[in-house]
Formats: structure tokens, C-alpha cells, sequence
């Protein structure tokens, strides 16, 4: 997770501290802002034994840019008709955090997801910070702007192994894509960003209350554009086969509505085996 020292105007101001329990949280710098949260840079003091040292965090804040504005360093709701919904939104944002956490502790591959917590009219959660670079960024460091064969099925296999955990527990990601990949400085990737995923019952019907937040051009299928509204992990697989073509050609693919097998073939042409061109086609 590279730092983002550009201020942004809805979020909390560089220094502000958060509370969780006895630890405390200062914020150091802006990560990003997606639609339904804002990702900061934070330290805090953690204990090795007797020592006290100062260790780095990310930490995910609730923030609906719809509804939500800031009044001094509390979360707001600009719309009084969905205070109810954003509580809801809420509630489900503390309740992905403690699946996350259980996720992330059975795979390598998954981000890991320390506590979480109420403050400020809003709610947070915590995660390691990475040092290291998107998938998207490594990728450009190579020569021609693209990854080996043998290379990129390293990482997209242990990308697909972590969807496969996700999957079994009835979880979609929803935006897989290199700029969702992380990679720690032993090379291992790390998925992230589960700013979109939701969990479904035993009848396919979604439980979170999360709500469809666009598309990612060339990483989504299709039926992403019109909602997805049952337990479809397709629709990832689609994104990591275009994450694969990605690394493979360093170009982003066309959007699903204007992409064929010809355009695939084509951009593949000698960069990968049959049997990898293949199960991209696919």
C-alpha cells in the first residue's frame, strides 16, 4: 500500500488520532478513497515483549461519498431520509472486518484484518500495511511492461487460491484487478481491497448490505454492469483471467461489451502457451 500524501477534503485531518480500546492510531497520511470508504496510513505503539515500538497500519474507514460529508472529525449523513441505511451500511462494514479477519488468518494470499471499531458517527478497520507495490506497478518494472509465463502463473495462482477460500465461504471479491493486488518484498501477492465483496446465504441471496458500486473497465463481466444479485464467482474468475492477459501483454483489457476471442488471441500472440491462451479464452 504506497502512500497517497495528497490531502483529500472529506477526510480525517493528518494527525488525528483513533481510539480502539487503550491503543491509539495516528493518522500519517491519505491511502486512497473509494465510493464507500477511505483508507489511511496510520501509527501506533505495539508491544514486542517489554519493548514499546512504533509500527504502521492501514486503516479502512466507513465513508459513503453519496450521503456522508465531515462535520469537524465526525461522519455526518447530508441526507436525513438514510440515516437508516447508513447505519445499516454500517453494521455490515463491522461484520465483513470480522469475516476478513477470520479470512485472512487461514490464507496467505488475504490481507490481513486486525480489529475494528465505532468512532467518530462512523466505523473503522484495521490492517497490516504492506510495503510494496501494486501488481500493476511490477508489472510496468519488467521488461517490455509485462510479466514471463511462468511468472505471471505464479502469482495468478496464488491469487486464485485465495478467491477459491473466498468462494467456500460463499464470498465474492467483485474487483479483482492489478490495482487490487499488492506484492510483499518476497514476492508473495496479496489481495486487497474488499471494498465490494459480499457474502451470501445457502440460497445464494447476498447478506451484506453493501451496494453495487460500478465496474471496473476490462476486469468485469458483462452481468457486473447489469448487478449481480446471487452468489456468482464467475464473475471473478472473469476478473483474474483478465488480470492474467494483463500481466501477460502489460495492456488493461477492452471492456467486457467490446472484447472477443479474436482481440484475446490476438494480443496473445506468442506471449503465452495454447494451454494458457486457452484458459483465458475460456
Amino acid at each position: 500500500m504506497n502512500s497517497n500524501n495528497t490531502q483529500n477534503i472529506n477526510a480525517l485531518p493528518i494527525g488525528s488520532v483513533l481510539r480502539c480500546g487503550e491503543r491509539e492510531y495516528r493518522i500519517k497520511s491519505v491511502l486512497g478513497q473509494g465510493g464507500f470508504g477511505i483508507t489511511y496510513l496510520a501509527s501506533a505503539k505495539v508491544r514486542v515483549g517489554n519493548v514499546p515500538v512504533e509500527a504502521e497500519f492501514a486503516i479502512k474507514e466507513h465513508f459513503d461519498s453519496t450521503i456522508n460529508m465531515r462535520q469537524g472529525r465526525e461522519v455526518i449523513t447530508s441526507n436525513p431520509t438514510k440515516v437508516l441505511e447508513i447505519q445499516e451500511s454500517i453494521n455490515s462494514f463491522l461484520a465483513e472486518a470480522r469475516r476478513l479477519n477470520e479470512l485472512s488468518l487461514s490464507h496467505p494470499n488475504i490481507v490481513n484484518v486486525n480489529e475494528s471499531f465505532r468512532e467518530n458517527g462512523t466505523a473503522y478497520y484495521v490492517m497490516e500495511y504492506i510495503r510494496g507495490e501494486n501488481l500493476r506497478v511490477y508489472t510496468r518494472r519488467h521488461p517490455n511492461g509485462r510479466l514471463q509465463e511462468a511468472e505471471a502463473l505464479r502469482i495468478i495462482k496464488s491469487i486464485g487460491s485465495a478467491l477459491e477460500h473466498l468462494h467456500s465461504r460463499r464470498m465474492t471479491h467483485l474487483d479483482v484487478k492489478p490495482d487490487n493486488i499488492l506484492m510483499r518484498a518476497d514476492g508473495t501477492p496479496v489481495l486487497i481491497d474488499f471494498g465490494l465483496a459480499k457474502r451470501y446465504d445457502s440460497n445464494g441471496r447476498p447478506t451484506t448490505t453493501n451496494k453495487d458500486a460500478g465496474c471496473s473497465d476490462g476486469y468485469a463481466p458483462m452481468e457486473q454492469y447489469v448487478g449481480i444479485t446471487s452468489f456468482t464467482p464467475e464473475a471473478d474468475v472473469y476478473a483474474l483471467a483478465a488480470t492474467l492477459l494483463y500481466m501477460l501483454t502489460g495492456r488493461d483489457p477492452r471492456k467486457a461489451t467490446e472484447i472477443s476471442s479474436v482481440i484475446i488471441a490476438g494480443s496473445l500472440n506468442g506471449l503465452a502457451s495454447p494451454k494458457t491462451s486457452l484458459a483465458i479464452l475460456h
